[in-house]
């Protein structure tokens, strides 16, 4: 049964795609060998020595759950930003806003070009270039839509596709074009799938040109 459950973790571990999930079903026999694992120790070890080494191997245990209470809170960077932006930017401000939810609060802000990054081939996503930021005054992006051009077989697959992104992220570390203002962080390692938010400032934004699709 341990070779079948070596076989099972090798077989998800290699795999391009992880979902903490798919652990599920052998779990419960992991936790019956721990415990006898746990018990061969006690017995080989003396109290003292078996008592300290449960003690960090609780301490590494508990460092996760802490981890996750405190980047589960009642705002999320998504929410602060935009909090931020309703307070500190005008109304008449143009807003450039990548996101991968559609609900995403920024929807609010008047102004505000807001556009869900889809990540899966069978969505076309490979079809969809950044929009110039020069044309306006905010651009709000998440970090989690950005991740998506940088792995290799996007990159592979659709070089075209990953340069552009690239490009328009490279763009806004200009920092004679650009300014990060703002930016909304989760510790990590990042426990849950939350995007981190950077808000930044056009210093110099061109008009818009009538008629455009922006």
């Amino acid at each position: 049964m341990l070779g079948q459950i070596i076989i099972y973790l090798l077989f998800f571990s290699i795999q391009s795609r992880r979902v903490d999930r798919w652990i599920l079903p052998i779990l419960p026999i992991i936790i019956v060998y721990a415990g006898y694992g746990i018990y061969l120790i006690q017995n080989k070890l003396k109290k003292p020595v078996f008592f300290v080494l449960m003690f960090f191997i609780s301490i590494s245990y508990l460092y996760y759950p802490i981890l996750l209470t405190k980047q589960f809170t009642r705002y999320t960077p998504k929410s602060n930003a935009y909090l931020w932006m309703k307070e500190n930017s005008s109304e008449q401000s143009t807003k450039l806003v990548y996101t991968e939810e559609g609900l995403d609060p920024m929807n609010k802000l008047p102004y505000a070009n807001v556009k869900k990054v889809e990540v899966y081939p069978n969505q076309n996503a490979q079809l969809y270039y950044p929009v110039d930021p020069k044309y306006f005054d905010y651009i709000i992006i998440s970090s989690r839509p950005l991740e998506y051009y940088k792995k290799p077989i996007i990159q592979k697959n659709f070089p075209l596709y990953s340069a552009g992104w690239m490009e328009f992220e490279n763009s806004l570390q200009n920092t004679n074009q650009y300014e990060l203002i703002k930016e909304y962080v989760l510790s990590k390692p990042n426990l849950i799938p939350l995007s981190d938010v950077f808000i930044y400032k056009n210093l110099s934004p061109l008009k818009i040109p009538a008629g455009s699709r922006y």
